[in-house]
This record gives structure tokens, sequence and C-alpha cells, in this order.
């Protein structure tokens, strides 16, 4: 079964390169979703933006880990890590429209 190997070993492939990045790439953010919450909300609710963030991310992630271990196992290792690029590439996205807003609202 040539294709199915094909398909194990590219799904082997995309599993090594994706375990080099997220530390960097988790932390990279952190730093950023920190900086971002810490310029836009008042000092006197920080600490309760950053615990009510905590949760709703770790919920996130949870939920995404379980969705796409559902996916990959139904549709593919390939399905799923498709569908995590596209999650990765709509945040991204999302984050420089958000950034964009902070600018035109920081004109204002």
């Amino acid at each position: 079964v040539e294709g199915e190997r094909g398909k194990r070993l590219l799904g082997e492939a995309l599993t090594a390169a994706a375990s080099l990045a997220p530390d960097q790439s988790v932390d990279k953010f952190r730093v950023v979703a920190q900086s971002a919450l810490m310029s836009i909300v008042p000092r006197h609710f920080m600490g309760r933006t950053q615990s009510a963030m905590a949760i709703v991310t770790t919920a996130v992630q949870l939920a995404m880990c379980v969705a796409l271990g559902w996916i990959a196992e139904r549709a593919g290792i390939i399905a799923g890590y498709t569908l995590l690029a596209l999650l990765y590439a709509g945040a991204t996205l999302t984050a420089f429209h958000a950034r964009q807003l902070l600018r035109v609202a920081a004109k204002s």
C-alpha cells in the first residue's frame, strides 16, 4: 500500500516539523498578547483580565486538541494539520486586523 506509506511519512514529517516550532511560537505569542492586553486594559482590571484570558485560552487549546485529534483520526493526519494551519492563519490575520484597528483608534 504505497499511498498509505507516503501519507504516513508525510504525517511524520509534518509532526517533526511542528514539534520544532511550537515552544518559540507560543512564547512569542504570549509576549505579544500580554503587551496588547497591558496597553488596552486599565490597570485596576488587569489581574482579572489576565485570569479570564488564561482560563479561556486553556479551554480553547483543550477543545482544539480534542477536535483536531478527532478530525485526524477520522479524515487523516493531513486534514488535521491542514485545519490547524488554517486556524493559525486565521488567528494571524485577525491579529493583524486588530492591530490596524488599534492604530486607527489611537489616531482618533
